[in-house]
C-alpha cells in the first residue's frame, strides 16, 4: 500500500469509528482492506454488495477461461468464518473449538521442562481469553525456571484451571471493555 493509499485507509477508518460502524479491537488477527479507486480520483472501501459482485466477475472470468474451483473447498456468505485459529464473526472473536479440543483437552500433564514450555506457549497463543492469566499460570511458569524439572501439586492444579478456562464457552469471548 502506498503512503497515499496508507493515509486514506486511516481516514476512513477513523470516520467509520466515529460513526459507530465499527469499532477499535486489540485482536491479533488482522483483515487488509482493499481501497477501490473512484472515477474522481478519491478512494472508497470493500462493501458486501461490491464485494458479491466482484465475486461474481471473479467467478465468470475464471469460467470463461475454463478455470474452475472446488465448490467443496469454498463457502460463500458465511456468518463466521475460521481464521489464524480464530472463529470470526459479527458476534465477536472465539478460539476454533477443534483447536481447542485437540490442542488443550487432549494436552497430557508435562513430565519435562521441555513440555511445560510447550504447553506455556500454547496456553500463552490464548491468554488474552484469560481473565488473571499470568497469576493462573505462576506455578507453571515456576516449574520452568528450576534447573531440574518437579512437577508440584500447585503446578497441576494450575494446569486444570488453564485447560478449564481455554476450553469454558463464555471465557473465549474478549470482553466488550477489550473491543472499545
Amino acid at each position: 500500500m502506498s503512503p497515499e493509499e496508507h493515509e486514506e485507509l486511516r481516514r476512513q477508518v477513523e470516520d467509520l469509528l466515529i460513526k459507530g460502524y465499527v469499532r477499535e479491537s486489540l485482536s491479533p488477527c488482522a483483515v487488509p482492506a482493499l481501497l477501490i479507486p473512484k472515477k474522481d480520483r478519491s478512494w472508497r472501501i470493500n462493501t458486501l454488495n461490491d464485494h458479491l459482485s466482484h465475486l461474481r466477475d471473479v467467478l465468470l472470468a475464471l469460467r470463461k477461461e475454463n478455470l474452475y474451483i472446488a465448490k467443496q473447498k469454498c463457502e460463500f456468505g458465511a456468518s463466521e468464518v475460521l481464521f489464524l485459529g480464530y472463529v470470526v464473526s459479527a458476534a465477536g472473536l472465539r478460539v476454533d473449538p477443534q483447536k481447542v479440543e485437540a490442542a488443550v483437552v487432549s494436552w497430557p500433564t508435562p513430565t519435562t521442562i521441555t513440555e511445560v514450555r510447550s504447553f506455556h506457549g500454547l496456553a500463552s497463543f490464548y491468554r488474552r481469553f484469560v481473565h488473571n492469566f499470568s497469576a493462573l499460570m505462576d506455578p507453571i511458569t515456576d516449574c520452568m525456571k528450576q534447573t531440574s524439572f518437579a512437577w508440584t501439586s500447585e503446578a497441576d492444579a494450575a494446569f486444570a484451571v488453564i485447560k478449564d478456562k481455554l476450553t469454558t464457552a463464555p471465557i473465549l469471548v474478549l470482553p466488550d471493555s477489550i473491543l472499545l
